[in-house]
C-alpha cells in the first residue's frame, strides 16, 4: 500500500502518523522490531566471542577490535533499520522477510548523510571554536551560553535537513538540493516540530532519571541522551546489584526514546509525502481558477474589444 499526501505539511500529521501506521499494519512493525532487536543482539553476540574475559576486560588489542566491530555494526544497522522504518511509514512494500537490507536506497542514504557531515562539520568546528576558547579562559557561563547558541543553530537548519533521507529514499532520486529547495515553505511547522519533540525527549529523559534514581541506579542524567544511558542501566542490572525494577526503568527509558525517534521519522515522512505529491511550492504557484460567467449576464453584453479597435 502507497500512502500520498496532498495539500499543506502539518506537524501534528507527522507526529501522529507512526500510531496510525503501527495501528493499521501491526504485524509488520513487529517484524522490524523483531529485526532490530535480532542484528543488535547478533552484535553483542559477537562482541561477546571477541571478548572472552567480558566486553570491558581482556586485553587491549580485542577491546579494540571488538569497539570497531560494534561501531562498524551499528552505522550499517542504523543505516538499514532507519531505510525500512522509512518505508514502512510511507506506505512502501517491505523487501522480503527480512525488510532490513543494503540496496540502492540505503546507498543513497549513506551519500546524504556522507554530504551533510563533509558540509557542516567544518562548520561546527568554526562555531564551537570560540566555546571551547571561552571554557579555556574560565568564562564557563559564556563558553555555555555561545555553545547553547551553536546548538539552536544547528537545530535550525537541521530541521529542513531531517526531511531529506525520506525524500531521497521514497523518491527515489537523490536529489538533495532540490528536496532542500521543497522544505522552503514548510520551514517554520518542520522547526515547530522538532521543538516539540526535543521538550518531548526531555521531559521523558526527566522521568526516567527520577525512575531510576527511585530504583537505586547510578543514573547520570542529561538532557536528551537517557536512550544512550540506557545502556548505562543494563550494565548495572546485569550485574546482579539491583532488582527487576531496575530492568523496567532501562527498558523504559529505551522504548521511549524509540518512540520519539520514531515520530521524528513520522514528521519527516510526512514533509516527503507532502514534497512528492507536488510540494507547497506548486501549490503557492498555481493560478488562481477563472471564476465562469454569471448566468445573470445579458447574452447581448458586449464582449472585449477587437485588437486595434
Amino acid at each position: 500500500m502507497t500512502i500520498t499526501a496532498t495539500g499543506r505539511f502539518l506537524p501534528t500529521d507527522g507526529l501522529s502518523l507512526p500510531f496510525s501506521r503501527i495501528k493499521a499494519q501491526p504485524w509488520r512493525a513487529l517484524r522490524l522490531v523483531a529485526c532490530d532487536v535480532a542484528v543488535i543482539g547478533g552484535a553483542a553476540a559477537g562482541m561477546g566471542m571477541l571478548l572472552p574475559g567480558g566486553i570491558f576486560t581482556g586485553a587491549s588489542e580485542p577491546k579494540a577490535a571488538a569497539a570497531l566491530a560494534a561501531m562498524a555494526v551499528y552505522l550499517v544497522w542504523t543505516l538499514v533499520s532507519l531505510a525500512a522504518w522509512l518505508r514502512f511509514l510511507g506506505g512502501r512494500e517491505l523487501p522480503g522477510p527480512l525488510p532490513h537490507r543494503l540496496g540502492g536506497g540505503e546507498l543513497r542514504l549513506l551519500g546524504l548523510y556522507a554530504l551533510g557531515v563533509v558540509i557542516a562539520a567544518p562548520l561546527v568546528f568554526v562555531l564551537g571554536l570560540p566555546g571551547v576558547i571561552l571554557g579555556g579562559m574560565r568564562l564557563e557561563w559564556v563558553a555555555g551560553f555561545w555553545m547553547l547558541g551553536v546548538v539552536g543553530l544547528i537545530a535550525w537548519f537541521y530541521a529542513r535537513f531531517m526531511a531529506l533521507p525520506a525524500c531521497v529514499l521514497l523518491s527515489g532520486r537523490f536529489e538533495p538540493v532540490s528536496f532542500w529547495e521543497e522544505t522552503h515553505p514548510m520551514r517554520g511547522r518542520l522547526r515547530w516540530a522538532l521543538a516539540c519533540l526535543a521538550l518531548i525527549y526531555a521531559f521523558l529523559g526527566f522521568m526516567v532519571a527520577i525512575a531510576a534514581a527511585a530504583t537505586g541506579l547510578d543514573y547520570h542524567h542529561v538532557l536528551g541522551q537517557f536512550d544512550m544511558s540506557a545502556g548505562q542501566l543494563v550494565r548495572q542490572a546485569a550485574a546482579g546489584g539491583v532488582a527487576g525494577p531496575a530492568w523496567a526503568t532501562a527498558g523504559a527509558a529505551i522504548t521511549l526514546s524509540w518512540l520519539c525517534r520514531l515520530m521524528l521519522r513520522g514528521v519527516a515522512v510526512q514533509a516527503a509525502l507532502v514534497i512528492e505529491a507536488g510540494g507547497e511550492t506548486k501549490a503557492a504557484q498555481e493560478p488562481e481558477p477563472v471564476s465562469p460567467p454569471s448566468s445573470s449576464a445579458s447574452p447581448d453584453a458586449p464582449g472585449p474589444a477587437p485588437a486595434g479597435a
